[in-house]
């Protein structure tokens, strides 16, 4: 009679990292032009993100960039 090996975890059934939230809300509040609260909040959800190991520390620098835009920008027009 044989047996069957035992399963080998593989590194590919690791669960997946979820998205932050607070990146999520800096990049949307970035690209809707919420000036202050993006670069307020994104520099907060790069420190979550860093200690819960989640992703999303694109979206949070994108927030803040486009927070920068929006900035720079009503200062030329006005």
């Amino acid at each position: 009679m044989t047996t069957l090996p035992s399963p080998v975890s593989r590194p590919n059934d690791a669960a997946p990292r979820k998205t932050s939230l607070l990146a999520l809300t800096t990049l949307l509040t970035g690209f809707f032009g919420f000036c202050c609260i993006p670069l307020l909040l994104g520099p907060v959800a790069l420190l979550h993100m860093r200690e819960t190991g989640e992703k999303g520390r694109g979206m949070a620098f994108a927030g803040m960039f486009a927070s920068l835009a929006w900035i720079l920008g009503l200062a030329m027009i006005g």
